[in-house]
């Protein structure tokens, strides 16, 4: 999932302060961009980590934030919701079989040690409702995609109509009168 942010001014005594002090202008842009954006996706993370009960570092470690420059006036937000790997959380086995993560039971999943010593955790496909007897077997991994698009998309649109224009107006403000 990708996201961008853009700018939009509505205040007429701005717009005249852009045609006054273009490059100043386009500094705090670059400025406000790049805090909004920053600062969605700290907010993001934290939810998505609530509403899932994974770790932030590990959501953390699955986005990434492509930050705005001079030439593109736009920042991206990109989050990989494809699905956390159980065995990077902490999980428990079950009494009855199967294993625990994140408040999600899987109750066929079991751990298996790789040829380079790591223990996973793995689970039979399932082919035709019936489980397959030993091979192949497949990594469990904590679906994040419906959640993770919203709350994403939220936060961003929250803090591009609120946040932004608010930084762009104090950071103009403050090169103004500094003249830099």
């Amino acid at each position: 999932m990708a996201v961008g942010l853009s700018i939009k001014f509505d205040d007429k005594a701005l717009r005249k302060a852009l045609e006054e002090a273009p490059k100043l202008a386009k500094r705090s842009a670059v400025y406000a961009i790049n805090r909004t954006a920053q600062q969605a996706q700290t907010a993001s993370v934290r939810r998505l980590s609530a509403a899932t009960r994974i770790p932030v570092r590990v959501i953390r470690g699955r986005t990434r934030l492509v930050r705005a420059n001079f030439r593109t006036l736009s920042a991206r937000l990109v989050a990989l919701t494809a699905g956390v790997p159980v065995d990077t959380n902490a999980s428990r086995g079950l009494k009855k079989g199967g294993i625990s993560a994140a408040g999600v039971r899987f109750p066929h999943a079991f751990r298996a040690t790789m040829r380079n010593g790591k223990e996973l955790v793995m689970e039979r496909r399932v082919v035709g409702g019936q489980r397959v007897p030993r091979l192949p077997i497949e990594r469990v991994k904590i679906p994040l995609e419906p959640e993770a698009t919203a709350i994403f998309t939220q936060e961003v649109t929250r803090l591009a109509t609120t946040a932004m224009p608010a930084l762009f107006e104090r950071d103009f403000r403050f090169r103004l009168q500094r003249g830099r």
